[in-house]
């Protein structure tokens, strides 16, 4: 297990919400629009990853890393 999957799990719980928001606000915005608020927020946790993600965390590479793959996973599957 790498380091970023092992972190893939813990920041996945907090950002469930976020992506339950993300579900429903898709249903009222184009594509396009869709795909710039995910990105925005995406970007608004990497930037500062203890308002979203707890105090206890990985240097911000890992946080980078593992907060992009989560997103590209969840655009994948919303897209299914």
């Amino acid at each position: 297990m790498t380091v970023v999957q092992s972190y893939e799990s813990l920041f996945n719980k907090y950002l469930d919400p976020f992506k339950a928001m993300l579900v429903y606000k898709k249903r009222s915005l184009s594509d396009d629009e869709w795909l710039s608020l995910v990105e925005r927020i995406k970007n608004s946790i990497i930037q500062n990853p203890e308002q979203y993600l707890g105090r206890e965390l990985p240097d911000h590479a890992t946080i980078e890393e593992t907060v992009s793959e989560i997103f590209t996973s969840f655009i994948k599957n919303q897209k299914t």
